[in-house]
């Protein structure tokens, strides 16, 4: 599952839109024409596992740690830069592994 953003070319279009989707392609393709149509500057893409917390028992959008990061290129299509990160909660911070496993 993934979760886009599309941020726009100033500070009042600090987020355009954002949705969740299921493929990866399909979203990358309808992302690039904001981004060539210059209505949106960049473009992320997050890959997310659906988890259920303990504490609240609510549903949450937990990061694996690979993004997709996408912007214009000079020669009037779009790149797109894979990076990864740590995975993380909800809250985009790495669980501690004791914390898992320990019963209060």
């Amino acid at each position: 599952m993934y979760l886009w953003k599309m941020v726009g070319n100033n500070a009042s279009q600090d987020r355009m839109r954002s949705g969740v989707g299921d493929d990866l392609p399909a979203i990358m393709r309808r992302m690039e024409d904001d981004l060539l149509d210059g209505s949106a500057f960049v473009a992320r893409v997050y890959e997310v596992v659906f988890r259920v917390s303990v504490a609240d028992l609510a549903e949450h959008h937990v990061p694996t740690g690979r993004e997709w990061h996408g912007r214009r290129d000079g020669r009037g299509g779009v790149h797109w830069e894979q990076r990864f990160g740590p995975p993380g909660d909800s809250a985009g911070t790495v669980p501690d592994a004791k914390a898992l496993t320990e019963v209060p």
